[in-house]
């Protein structure tokens, strides 16, 4: 009986990021959390006429690879300095402003950025060129946060073997902290405190890859940020988020973790426009959960995430 040979399947990754159009050797190792690679395209079939039954042959038209996984909710440790993760950000469609004491990302709607990922899969060393993404914040009371990504890449990937000078350790990381009451002292909606249980951000970016004669990129089509909460229900009597909703009133919302210089993540948005809130049982108190449509008024960026 015939002993075929399998080859292992490796279920550590490491995966590198930079941004341009960079060699491996120069791409930075990032901490990584659930990370799935895909490989996708488009096929088109052959049909021919004839008297034969049976199906036609396909051919590959395009390649492309998608990119999911977390990095987790936390600073580089130092005020000024970006996380590991930053290049999420810059090929998601924001600007990076470095100051002394902190770096805010911003979002912008031209001049986005296109990254270069390298990743480990099954002992093979692959490239992915031309990458842009779409993040989103999953930051939920009594857990780790994480950023969420998905990196799409046309052209598939270039397996190379892994060079001998690369360099995959990870650093610029402060130990994440739990979302919590000690760790998470801010958290408003309108100007107003409130108890919350969960909170979602995403970019809502629609990227698109594009492969076509003399082009081939992906690229950021559309974006529409929107944020989920779920807080505790006030009275009535002191706030009616449900009017507020109805009359479609728009309010500032802003949430910050972490308590010491270097280790603060804050989001804030000049303005956003709540859905009707939907009644939640939060371990026997009443909630809310709300869905935001983050509005864009004037020249203000509709949010900035500041790590300070």
């Amino acid at each position: 009986m015939a002993n075929v040979a399998l080859q292992q399947k490796f279920k550590k990754k490491v995966m590198l990021m930079g941004i341009g159009d960079l060699p491996p050797e120069q791409l930075k190792a990032v901490e990584t959390k659930d990370v799935d690679i895909s490989f996708e395209g488009d096929t088109v079939e052959q049909e021919k006429d004839g008297e034969k039954w049976g199906a036609n042959k396909k051919y590959r038209t395009t390649d492309k690879v998608k990119i999911t996984g977390k990095v987790a909710f936390a600073t580089s440790g130092t005020a000024g300095t970006a996380p590991a993760y930053r290049d999420l950000f810059l090929m998601s469609g924001h600007s990076e402003t470095v100051e002394d004491d902190r770096v805010t990302y911003t979002p912008e709607t031209d001049g986005e950025q296109y990254g270069t990922i390298g990743f480990l899969l099954d002992g093979q060393f692959h490239i992915a060129k031309k990458a842009q993404c779409e993040i989103k914040l999953d930051a939920n009371s009594g857990e780790l946060g994480y950023w969420e990504f998905e990196i799409s890449a046309v052209g598939g990937t270039i397996p190379i073997e892994k060079p001998s000078n690369l360099n995959t350790l990870v650093e610029g990381y402060k130990t994440p902290k739990a979302i919590n009451f000690a760790n998470t002292p801010i958290f408003k909606l309108g100007n107003k405190d409130y108890a919350m249980k969960a909170f979602s951000h995403t970019t809502g970016n629609e990227v698109t890859s594009l492969d076509m004669v003399n082009h081939q990129s992906s690229m950021i089509s559309d974006r529409k940020p929107v944020v989920s909460i779920t807080v505790g229900s006030p009275q009535i009597s002191e706030i009616n988020l449900y009017q507020k909703a109805w009359d479609g009133e728009e309010m500032p919302l802003v949430l910050e973790h972490g308590n010491v210089a270097g280790e603060k993540i804050k989001l804030e948005y000049p303005s956003v426009a709540l859905d009707i809130p939907k009644a939640t049982d939060l371990d026997g108190a009443l909630g809310y959960e709300i869905e935001c449509s983050v509005m864009q008024n004037g020249d203000t960026p509709p949010y900035t995430i500041v790590f300070s």
